[in-house]
């Protein structure tokens, strides 16, 4: 016989129920043959079997989320009572950080399996800004026979067949879930995302309705993803991430769900007009500015902004932004988006200043992707500054770290490096195999910036052989392509100057420079294009323009050009030399080719050397 027990306002009995935890499907004990005891509680023409989370009415399963079903049984355990939001949070969500936002959607969704109404509940009332109670009288049977065990069953065989796993329905996707996890532990991406892939389908034969672990699966897939080199499946994932977010109005997941799927455009280098309008969106659902992860999702606004033609003059994330409530991994994001958003060039010394507090923090957090990135982005700061020592340094700390990554793109950042030093050294052969393999496995890749970065490292190659009619063709093509990338126009004009090409050349040529000195642009762009328009200059003898870049550079001659952040351009002093001589200043140009000699001599910088003392030959 079942046990009654009648609630009341107050000294009422209180059942005991239980409900798997978060991402988990609490299972009762089968034997063969018969049912074994599962406690039930009824109410009205409803059933709620306790240890399954499953809710009946006229022997027909109504479908519920594992979440649903916990934030159930918590309510009908207090039924009569109010259940306040941060009881239901800490029970219904076991401490999982979250807003309150996503109790009014679960409530919701439990209503509407209830077929129950907020404006007359029969269930479920709702105490305003305080939580919920339930109003129905609730009776709890003992002993009960089996419902549907066929039909689950059915369900676990296909799960098993999904995930390639026995065992039983409880700890299917737990076990996925680890072994991702192991996976993951050990850098093998590809296997973790497989894992994850498997835990999905599982889940959608399993747990069907549980939005909440479909987002999860859904977000970690997604970053495997990008980290295994597959994008397409990374993207996918993380766009339903989104869209689940977006369903359920829960900001932080939309937020980090959006800040996923910008990692996988890597720094920002390419990115889609449609990321730009997520980031705007999660941006609006945050009402204070210092929430953490509002300020990482307006940093990689910008840096997004700086990719596309919504490019904006200056993309800065200002340091009373950085929240102590943010991890150490975040701190380094957002200032890694600060440092690329000051290319400026008066902002050197902040990037310097940013770069040491990166280099701080990354020896404080266990996140290889993040020391890398740190060092990676300190190794040019100290490039660019001119000091040799700390570039040393930071490079064999940084060739050291990236042995043990598996991230891809940080492979081929690593890969542009040693390119980028081996073109220094003047080891020519060397850096013109890397650059060919490099751009062969680019073309399989679905990084097409990966290629650009090759063609940039390729035109400071050949510039450096003397052999810069090799890459006329090519140039050519791309700027009457893409009339708006200065950088390329500008290295059109010096491989003009250099073939003798000089038709309309000095017109070109005066064009270039006023954009670049009218123009606000990122600072490591703009400086290598006023090191080329100095080249085709010189070459030309126009006096005129050589005033205007000198007297424009003259305020940086103490720092080194970073080709679009991937090729060592040099001592600014060079160029500068160059100049000098066209406007008959003898003395000055030596003396800043024997400054450019030294501060190139500090990088060990060979070939740029020899560069430096051929110009000075030629023009003093």
């Amino acid at each position: 016989m079942p046990a009654k027990v009648k609630e009341s306002t107050e000294g009422r009995a209180t059942p005991s129920l239980r409900i798997g935890a978060p991402g988990r499907r609490a299972v009762a004990d089968r034997s063969s043959g018969s049912g074994a005891a599962q406690p039930r509680a009824r109410f009205r023409d409803l059933c709620f079997d306790t240890r399954e989370g499953s809710l009946w009415r006229d022997g027909t399963r109504i479908a519920l989320t594992p979440t649903g079903a916990r934030l159930l049984a918590l309510l009908i355990s207090r039924a009569g009572r109010l259940v306040e939001k941060q009881e239901i949070l800490d029970h219904v969500w076991n401490g999982t950080a979250v807003s309150q936002a996503v109790i009014k959607v679960c409530v919701r969704e439990l209503r509407r399996a209830l077929d129950d109404s907020a404006r007359a509940p029969v269930f479920i009332q709702t105490e305003h800004r305080r939580g919920y109670r339930f109003l129905a009288e609730v009776e709890i049977e003992e002993e009960t026979p089996n419902i549907g065990d066929s039909a689950d069953e059915a369900l676990l065989d296909l799960a098993r067949m999904v995930s390639g796993l026995g065992g039983d329905k409880e700890g299917i996707l737990e076990k996925l879930i680890r072994e991702a996890q192991r996976a993951q532990e050990a850098n093998e991406y590809a296997d973790c995302l497989d894992s994850l892939n498997a835990a999905l389908n599982s889940a959608e034969f399993l747990l069907p309705h549980d939005r909440l672990l479909r987002y999860e699966l859904l977000l970690r897939a997604g970053e495997a993803g990008g980290m295994a080199e597959r994008i397409s499946e990374a993207r996918d994932a993380l766009s339903e991430a989104i869209q689940i977010a977006r369903e359920l109005a829960d900001r932080e997941r939309f937020a980090r769900a959006v800040l996923a799927l910008g990692r996988c455009f890597q720094s920002g280098l390419t990115v889609a007009h449609t990321l730009v309008e997520l980031l705007e969106e999660s941006i609006g659902m945050f009402d204070d500015p210092q929430d953490p992860l509002r300020v990482l999702c307006e940093a990689r606004l910008h840096l997004a902004c700086l990719a596309t033609d919504r490019a904006v003059p200056e993309a800065r994330v200002l340091g009373a932004a950085l929240s102590s409530s943010m991890r150490t991994a975040e701190q380094i994001g957002v200032l890694h988006c600060r440092l690329a958003g000051d290319w400026r060039a008066e902002n050197q010394q902040e990037r310097w200043a940013i770069s040491l507090q990166m280099l701080s923090l990354a020896d404080r957090t266990r996140s290889l992707d993040r020391r890398l990135g740190a060092y990676h982005a300190g190794l040019f700061c100290a490039l660019e500054a001119g000091d040799g020592v700390e570039f040393r340094r930071r490079l064999d700390t940084y060739l050291q770290l990236s042995e043990s990554s598996s991230n891809v793109f940080r492979s081929w950042k690593t890969e542009s490096v040693r390119i980028m030093h081996a073109t220094m050294l003047g080891d020519f052969d060397a850096a013109e195999r890397q650059i060919q393999d490099a751009m062969k496995r680019a073309r399989t890749l679905e990084w097409p910036d990966v290629l650009a970065v090759g063609f940039v490292q390729l035109m400071v190659l050949r510039n450096l052989q003397g052999r810069v009619a090799e890459i006329a063709p090519f140039l050519e093509n791309y700027v009457r392509d893409h009339p708006d990338q200065l950088a390329y126009r500008a290295a059109l004009a010096h491989t003009r100057a250099v073939i003798g090409d000089h038709r309309g050349l000095r017109s070109f040529l005066s064009t270039l420079a006023s954009d670049a000195l009218s123009k606000p642009s990122p600072k490591l762009v703009w400086l290598a294009v006023m090191t080329t328009l100095a080249d085709a200059c010189a070459i030309v003898g126009d006096r005129r323009i050589a005033r205007s870049l000198y007297d424009a550079l003259a305020p940086f001659e103490r720092l080194c050009a970073v080709v679009l952040g991937a090729s060592y351009g040099g001592s600014i002093q060079r160029p500068m030399g160059r100049l000098a001589a066209v406007l008959r200043r003898r003395e000055a140009a030596r003396r800043h080719f024997e400054l450019a000699i030294a501060v190139n001599g500090r990088f060990g910088a060979k070939a740029q050397i020899d560069l430096c003392q051929r110009q000075r030959d030629q023009a003093t």
